[in-house]
């Protein structure tokens, strides 16, 4: 994301040729206000995943928080690209805003084996981890929490159906941050 101090604030992209020396690119990839915020609001990056039919799309939420210093029930959008330089943003919210879950930030997605997408967000005002799965990857309606004290998080699928995952823990009485990893192992039928 952009530095927080942007009069335009938006998600930015970078390149490189060896996966560790990253040049920036010129131009936001999504501005907020192509997001339809206001053009100060702060955003959060999430994930990009590939759609059914070709394309990318990718997972943001606003950051709230950083302008008004406050906790806020943040929303989730999306956008799709066919070449991941060119980003149209989607009709609606995934999560907060106008949709059916309350707020969330800081998504982190992965595509199911059906084909389903499965979100992963965060919720500042209670400080906890929860995920949300969509057939289309667009309407998410029902929640479930999986961990408290923690915002953000990304999961890698693995080829056994676990998840592998790093979560950003917080300690509330000593307010000490960490990244620890998690292994979910996938539901069975008994």
């Amino acid at each position: 994301h952009t530095q927080f101090d942007a009069a335009n604030q938006g998600i930015g992209s970078a390149v490189s040729d060896d996966g560790l020396t990253f040049t920036e690119e010129s131009d936001l990839r999504i501005s907020a206000e192509d997001a339809g915020f206001d053009s100060g609001m702060p955003l959060s990056p999430g994930n990009v995943v590939p759609t059914s039919d070709g394309r990318y799309r990718m997972y943001f939420s606003t950051l709230g928080w950083m302008n008004t210093g406050g906790l806020t029930a943040e929303t989730i959008k999306s956008a799709v690209s066919d070449d991941l330089v060119t980003w149209t943003i989607e009709e609606g919210d995934r999560v907060g805003g106008a949709s059916t879950i309350s707020g969330g930030e800081h998504p982190s997605a992965i595509v199911n084996p059906d084909g389903s997408v499965t979100l992963f967000y965060g919720r500042n005002i209670n400080f906890a981890l929860f995920y949300s799965t969509s057939a289309d990857g667009l309407t998410f309606e029902k929640e479930e929490r999986l961990i408290d004290a923690t915002l953000d998080s990304t999961f890698l699928p693995q080829p056994d159906g676990t998840l592998i995952g790093f979560i950003g823990q917080r300690d509330d009485t000593t307010g000490i941050s960490s990244i620890d990893r998690v292994v979910l192992e996938p539901v069975t039928d008994s």
